[in-house]
């Protein structure tokens, strides 16, 4: 018998956590706010509308983004680093908003980890 976990069951923790925290992010934005993705690189995307003003719009995505991260590292014990890119008014911007939202998140080498980086920083 050996002791430790092994890499199956390592790799079934990690999802489990990462289903947690999808849960966690869609239960953050259910207020009809945004629709959440999840990519093939494991990562969460969270594609925000409303009718409200650009700046309106990302000041509750930026303090929405803050409470998912908060709630994860609270209930889950892990930290996650969000990126932000920029407020778009058509589905065309969407490919460019979301390049934004990775090169601000690139930025955590530098800034640090467990935090919001946004594009317009």
């Amino acid at each position: 018998f050996g002791c430790g976990q092994s890499t199956e069951s390592h790799n079934y923790d990690e999802e489990i956590l990462r289903l947690a925290a999808f849960d966690m992010v869609n239960e953050t934005i259910s207020d009809g706010f945004g629709l959440l993705l999840r990519t093939r690189e494991e990562r969460m995307v969270v594609i925000a509308f409303g009718r409200q003003d650009e700046s309106a719009l990302y000041e509750q995505t930026f303090r929405l983004a803050e409470e998912a991260r908060h709630r994860i590292e609270k209930f889950l014990k892990f930290t996650v680093t969000v990126g932000i890119g920029r407020v778009c008014s058509s589905a065309s911007g969407l490919p460019g908003s979301y390049s934004g939202a990775l090169s601000a998140l690139e930025y955590r080498f530098l800034l640090g980890k467990n935090r919001i980086h946004s594009i317009l920083d």
